[in-house]
């Protein structure tokens, strides 16, 4: 892959996914007793830190969709952005383990959508382009057209992340509705 393709697929990496964490931080920052009683359905903190962690994930959320975006900034918003989610794909992980599946994920947006392996893997195709984002140069395009096709790219990547939740939320709607028939 050239240096400008490496580019323009790490500004839309970037892009996308500072859209993608700024809607995560808005719906948790927005309700915030929704989304601190999120943190605490997955049981893995004690219940004195809940509040505290229920504010400082979406702020951190927040900082990586200010940091992504901008050339001297995006290298260290992609590692954040990394930590966090593989922090959220534990948790994930960790309570699909324990067989708890119907605790509210706390990703934002759907309500009451529940953790599943197809969360996990969702969040692994972000680790992916996150690193993807980590990888390549963060520099000012230099290609006129460059900002279009980024935008462009970015928009794809986050209706992707929007059409995945929402199958994922049609799927466990379905196993509901079939667990009732």
């Amino acid at each position: 892959m050239g240096a400008e393709a490496a580019q323009l697929l790490g500004a839309m990496c970037r892009l996308g996914l500072a859209a993608i964490f700024a809607q995560s931080a808005w719906h948790a920052l927005r309700d915030r007793a929704r989304h601190e009683a999120a943190v605490a359905g997955y049981k893995l903190l004690p219940p004195s830190v809940h509040g505290v962690a229920a504010v400082a994930l979406p702020l951190l959320n927040a900082s990586v969709s200010v940091l992504l975006p901008w050339p001297a900034t995006a290298h260290p918003g992609s590692a954040l952005g990394m930590a966090l989610m593989a922090l959220f794909t534990t948790a994930i992980a960790i309570n699909l383990w324990r067989g708890r599946t119907s605790i509210d994920c706390g990703c934002g947006g759907a309500e009451a959508k529940h953790i599943s392996r197809g969360l996990v893997c969702r969040n692994i195709v972000l680790l992916v382009l996150l690193a993807a984002s980590l990888m390549t140069p963060a520099s000012g395009a230099a290609d006129p057209i460059a900002p279009l096709a980024e935008l462009g790219g970015a928009a794809g990547i986050v209706a992707l992340y929007f059409a995945s939740t929402q199958l994922l939320a049609n799927d466990a709607a379905m196993r509901a509705e079939a667990a009732q028939a």
